[in-house]
């Protein structure tokens, strides 16, 4: 190899080395630190803005999914699961495109984290099932946390978490926690019989016992994130509905 043609290949895996790592600085700490400060301003306003009992009383206060709204109207509410790091906005697309959210950050922005998202059609004021999705993304954010549910201690710890819209804050008490593959995202039922054997399904399907039940007057919320147990598995954690301020 003559020293012209040495000196181009060793520009060249020179370039390539430094390609590569500008790649994969973005991709890990440039991209993860913009979506950390987004969330964080977000999860701010969330925190700062009225709720909307309060707003009523003063014309000059907008309840705060109003605020949320004016980022994204695709904002439904926000889910609050103490002692991990889900304190997310919840988005929800049209029913053309239901996984819209899986690609796409809260300010509708492409992201491979994707967001926090409400299975289409899905309404907490009067689904009887309520579906919520999230990457489980190995910097520990979006549904990433819900694995820590794998612990029955865990759960004990944490038995509850919250979902809160213009209509108030729901709180939902954790009865199962679920490795499955499909057969947890129905949301239409032929019956009340058949509501409730879902749920009891749900509860049979549990990885370890609550000491929670459910029956077919519960109305609950699925929180799904991918595991990796076998392809294509899914962890749940199903809550039920405790109560609505």
């Amino acid at each position: 190899m003559t020293s012209k043609v040495q000196t181009i290949f060793i520009v060249l895996c020179a370039g390539v080395v430094v390609a590569t790592s500008l790649f994969f600085v973005n991709k890990f700490v440039v991209q993860p630190a913009q979506i950390d400060a987004d969330i964080q301003q977000v999860q701010e306003l969330y925190a700062s803005a009225p709720a909307e009992k309060a707003a009523k009383k003063s014309s000059s206060a907008p309840d705060k999914f109003a605020t949320l709204k004016k980022i994204n109207p695709d904002i439904r509410g926000w889910l609050t699961v103490p002692g991990t790091k889900i304190n997310y906005p919840v988005l929800q697309s049209a029913k053309s495109d239901p996984e819209h959210y899986l690609k796409y950050d809260f300010k509708n922005r492409k992201d491979d984290h994707g967001s926090v998202f409400m299975q289409a059609g899905c309404q907490p004021a009067s689904s009887r099932n309520t579906v919520l999705y999230g990457h489980n993304m190995l910097d520990g954010t979006m549904f990433r946390d819900l694995l820590k549910y794998d612990s029955a201690t865990f759960c004990k710890q944490n038995p509850r978490f919250s979902y809160e819209d213009s209509s108030g804050k729901k709180t939902y008490q954790i009865f199962a926690v679920i490795k499955e593959q499909n057969g947890f995202t129905r949301t239409d039922f032929q019956s009340d019989i058949d509501f409730a054997m879902f749920v009891q399904e749900l509860q049979k399907k549990s990885i370890y016992d609550t000491g929670v039940s459910a029956d077919g007057w519960d109305h609950i919320m699925l929180l799904c994130t991918c595991s990796y147990e076998t392809k294509n598995n899914r962890t749940v954690v199903a809550g039920k509905l405790l109560s609505a301020t």
